[in-house]
């Protein structure tokens, strides 16, 4: 492996391995590459959480997050058997399960939309007024070699004798 003497270690086949240093001396290939994972990264965990918001899964982590500060509410004053019935029983909603109830009552309505006139999708028919061509058109005929205009002969070539 040599180099060039800019920075770059360029191998054998002429590949460059390593991106130029700065100034001061700092890899920026190593950076952008980090940099460039870090945001693919960032992308994929984005496009995930707005996948679980687009089905509801919100919901579902809040239900989870409210039903375990009941469960460890309702433990302190007995046994983890009766605050697991306590939690389950849906007789002893905590605030955050009420909360999380109202939201997906006024989530799930939508306002309904009023057809007022029915969309006629039909296209209007007209009568087509056919008018013949004024004069007779063929297309040219390009020679086979496709070196340029060739029509075709009217009358066949003449015979050697």
């Amino acid at each position: 492996m040599n180099t060039d003497g800019g920075g770059e270690d360029i191998t054998t086949d002429g590949i460059v391995k390593n991106f130029t240093r700065g100034v001061d001396g700092f890899r920026w290939g190593a950076y952008t590459d980090f940099v460039l994972r870090l945001v693919k990264a960032v992308g994929k965990w984005l496009m995930v959480l707005s996948l679980c918001g687009a089905v509801g899964l919100q919901w579902a982590a809040l239900q989870s997050i409210a039903w375990a500060g009941m469960l460890l509410n309702y433990s302190r004053g007995g046994s983890v058997s009766m605050a697991i019935e306590k939690t389950f029983d849906g007789r002893h909603p905590c605030p955050l399960c009420n909360a999380i109830n109202k939201a997906q009552q006024e989530g799930g309505k939508k306002p309904e939309m009023q057809l007022t006139a029915k969309i006629d999708m039909d296209l209007p028919r007209y009568a087509a007024l056919l008018i013949p061509p004024l004069f007779d058109f063929s297309w040219p005929v390009f020679a086979p070699d496709g070196c340029g205009y060739s029509p075709e002969p009217s009358v066949p070539p003449p015979r050697a004798a």
